[in-house]
Parts: structure tokens; sequence; C-alpha cells
């Protein structure tokens, strides 16, 4: 098992207790996922080296398709939502 920390010294092997915050970029191109410590702390629980955040919705992507548009990267729901035909010939 992995044991993570928190700053407060507080050590965790089983984080999916703790109250998740969310996905955030780590401006690498991958994904940090923030939980919070009984402390009120937040720390990182889990890492993920390939991962993409829609510029629409904000949602996380990883091991999806992802479409790219003069917007920016989207998820496939905002995709459509934006009339991106997905998969269509030209």
């Amino acid at each position: 098992m992995v044991m993570v920390r928190c700053g407060c010294g507080r050590e965790y092997t089983d984080v999916s207790r703790l109250r998740k915050v969310g996905w955030q970029s780590d401006l690498k191109g991958g994904g940090l996922l923030l939980v919070e410590c009984t402390c009120g702390s937040k720390f990182v629980a889990a890492e993920l080296l390939d991962a993409s955040f829609c510029d629409e919705c904000g949602r996380m992507m990883h091991d999806e398709i992802k479409v790219c548009a003069e917007s920016g990267v989207l998820c496939v729901p905002c995709a459509r939502r934006s009339g991106i035909g997905i998969g269509e010939a030209p």
C-alpha cells in the first residue's frame, strides 16, 4: 500500500475516506487529486501523468478522446454542444 502524508504529520494508507477537493492541473500535462486531511489541510493524494482539462467545463480527461478546437481542448460532450462534429468525414 502507498502511504501519503499530510503536512501536519498524519499518514494515510486509504485516502478514499478523506474528502475529495478535486482534480487540478499540475501545469505539466498531468493531473493532481487533492484531498482534505482531518486537520483541514489539503494535499496531493494521487497523480496522473497524462491528463487534460476541458477548457469549457473544466472536467479532467484521461485515456479518452480529446477534441482540439479554436477555443482549446474540449471533452466530447462540450464539443458536441458547441456543434463540432466528431468522427464525421470532411
